[in-house]
């Protein structure tokens, strides 16, 4: 492993921790606890209190993480330009991380409006996205000329990228939920208020909404498992990674109804949020595999009209 290799894997764990470790900050209500930003409380080493603490180590640990990021943008150039790949998602990791840094603190200023929130949360895994892709192309090179294979362009990468959108819908419904009165809008699992289709307001609206989004991510999903195994064969890695999925999604649906039945618990709600965020990075991860998928050439229709003329004596 090279010394860019394990510079680029560290920050990707790294970003995931961050991840991990704002959704501690919004299930224990942390997120007013540095009232103010970049500072907290008018002093970069706030009082000693719990509430504090969480919210600012989480700063901490996002401007560790943030100027690790930009480290890494800047090795890439200098030593991977020839992985083209590596270079450009570099340079947009930064640009995503800009972003990311800009939400916080609207997030703060605004004293954490649901809706700015949930965006923060999925411009983080935005970022984790990027950093995701530089760490494959540092370990597996660039594309053949950044052209995506015949198979995966037709057929996987598209319903790929459906799944991953129904992901991301998902996540910021989850996330608005987790700040706002929707998350204890359905009394029951998996019915809601004793109905399949309960009557609305628009608190049951976004939590419905979001049940029945699940639906849709888990069925896409299983399409997912099959394509990867009939495109590329039993226990390829697509395959064994669309299998991973299948199980963290159905972990992540058990942990989603224990929510329910345990009013948001701390403990459920963490879980919740890591087992979520690691559906997000095994789709990037089975996206970027579909970059490097054997390629599969269309028929060649000449070859295909010679093989079916008859054969010189054919009938005699």
């Amino acid at each position: 492993m090279s010394k860019f290799q394990a510079f680029a894997l560290a920050t990707t764990l790294a970003t995931f921790g961050l991840v991990v470790l704002g959704g501690i900050v919004r299930v224990t209500d942390s997120g007013l606890g540095c009232p103010d930003w970049p500072r907290c409380h008018g002093s970069f080493i706030p009082p000693a209190e719990t509430e504090i603490w969480i919210e600012w180590s989480h700063r901490l640990a996002a401007s560790v993480i943030g100027a690790a990021i930009l480290g890494l943008a800047i090795a890439a150039w200098r030593s991977q330009r020839s992985n083209r790949l590596v270079v450009w998602t570099a340079g947009i990791s930064l640009i995503v991380l800009v972003g990311q840094v800009t939400l916080g603190a609207i997030a703060v200023e605004r004293e954490l409006p649901p809706e700015i929130v949930a965006l923060h949360l999925v411009t983080g895994l935005a970022l984790l996205s990027t950093l995701i892709v530089v760490t494959v192309a540092a370990f597996r090179g660039t594309p053949g000329a950044l052209r995506l294979p015949w198979s995966a362009a037709r057929r996987g990468l598209p319903l790929l990228a459906g799944t991953f959108a129904v992901t991301v819908v998902v996540m910021w419904l989850g996330a608005y939920m987790t700040e706002s009165t929707a998350a204890y809008a359905c009394d029951g699992w998996p019915l809601c208020n004793g109905a399949v289709i309960p009557e609305f307001d628009s608190a049951v609206r976004i939590h419905w909404t979001h049940r029945l989004l699940v639906v849709v991510l888990g069925v896409l999903l299983a399409v997912c498992t099959h394509r990867a195994r009939k495109d590329q064969g039993r226990g390829s890695t697509a395959h064994r990674l669309a299998l991973a999925l299948g199980v963290l999604f159905a972990a992540q649906v058990l942990v989603g109804a224990g929510n329910v039945w345990t009013d948001m618990s701390q403990y459920t709600s963490i879980t919740h949020l890591v087992l979520g965020s690691l559906i997000w990075a095994g789709l990037i991860l089975l996206i970027a595999e579909s970059l490097y998928a054997p390629a599969e050439r269309a028929p060649d229709r000449r070859t295909s009209r010679q093989s079916l003329a008859p054969s010189p004596g054919a009938g005699t």
